[in-house]
């Protein structure tokens, strides 16, 4: 025997059958892809955003002060020209990065090529994991290109799986 709310659910899935609307169909893969593209699109932003702020950092941070066990008075002005060179420098090449993520999202991922997928987490899962290293070495909050890292994973796991159901 059947309950009335489950009449109204099997009714209502009898008239998106009729409508040509499958549960899983069109509707909800067209979502899912538009939630995955903005995840991804977030995700280059950030990285972005990061290499901004490395490029706009306006003095050595207390955190490699610490490291390199100088105070801020003690610090040579040649030293603190090359590690701020250096900060803009990655930063350049993290915001050429965020970039090349958003072109490659853009493009040939939304275009549904599949080796562009990959080539995104290679390009973001990369630099941004060497970072977080490089910044968990040095006292810095690492956590954040992380989030870069799995925010990539995330979009690009729930866009394989969007294509994944279409086969």
């Amino acid at each position: 025997m059947t309950r009335p709310d489950e009449i109204r659910v099997q009714s209502l899935t009898g008239l998106l059958r009729q409508a040509g609307i499958n549960a899983r169909g069109p509707a909800l893969d067209g979502m899912k892809r538009n939630i995955a593209l903005t995840i991804l699109n977030c995700a280059a932003s950030l990285v972005m955003l990061g290499g901004c702020f490395d490029m706009l950092i306006p003095a050595v941070p207390s955190n490699l002060l610490g490291y390199l066990e100088v105070a801020k008075a003690d610090m040579s002005p040649h030293l603190s020209s090359l590690l701020l060179g250096l900060l803009r420098a990655l930063g350049g090449c993290l915001l050429a990065i965020g970039i090349t993520a958003l072109l490659i999202i853009n493009g040939p991922i939304k275009r549904g090529e599949r080796w562009a997928s990959w080539a995104l987490l290679i390009l973001i899962g990369l630099s941004e994991g060497i970072n977080a290293s490089q910044m968990w070495r040095f006292g810095s909050p690492y956590y954040w290109p992380l989030v870069f890292v799995t925010l990539t994973v995330v979009g690009v796991v729930i866009l394989r799986r969007e294509s994944e159901t279409k086969l």
